[in-house]
């Protein structure tokens, strides 16, 4: 059976890239039973790019074939005052999740019904060592950004 490293020490992400590929045939490992620690520098103009990068950094540091994932909130309504690709820096390198939130609900105050449309992009890519292998990109459905958020929903 071929062996395949999920490309991320996040335990939800993990489920993900599990998900995706259940009933593949893979024997599935994680960084942490090979004893890796490892984070590659993100770079690409779009999420199957990122992923794509991140899948071949991984793998030619595991010598592993690997997948690895990307995504980002992609909100047309702040144009060039937003890139998916940064969502989580958005807010800066330190910043927690309530940071997040409250920063992107500051980009968006007095925007309303259409203008508050929001969708998730998700970049996957897979690579083995030497060889970026493919990269794919989804988005998904269309919400709308709340105006607020309960802080204690925030884990």
């Amino acid at each position: 059976m071929t062996t395949i490293l999920l490309a991320t020490g996040n335990k939800a992400k993990q489920a993900k890239l599990r998900w995706l590929i259940d009933g593949l045939g893979f024997d599935i490992v994680t960084p942490r039973e090979l004893g890796l620690n490892f984070d590659p520098p993100e770079h690409g103009e779009t999420h199957a790019e990122v992923a794509a990068a991140k899948a071949l950094a991984w793998a030619d540091h595991s010598g592993q074939l690997v997948i690895a994932s990307d995504g980002g909130a992609f909100i047309p309504a702040l144009g060039q005052d937003w890139n998916s690709i940064f969502t989580k820096r958005a807010a800066g390198s330190d910043a927690d999740d309530h940071d997040r939130a409250d920063h992107l609900l500051a980009l968006m105050a007095g925007k309303s019904g259409a203008e508050r449309e929001i969708s998730w992009i998700e970049g996957v890519g897979l690579a083995r060592p030497g060889e970026a292998l493919g990269s794919w990109e989804a988005s998904g459905a269309i919400g709308r950004l709340v105006e607020s958020y309960d802080p204690t929903k925030i884990k």
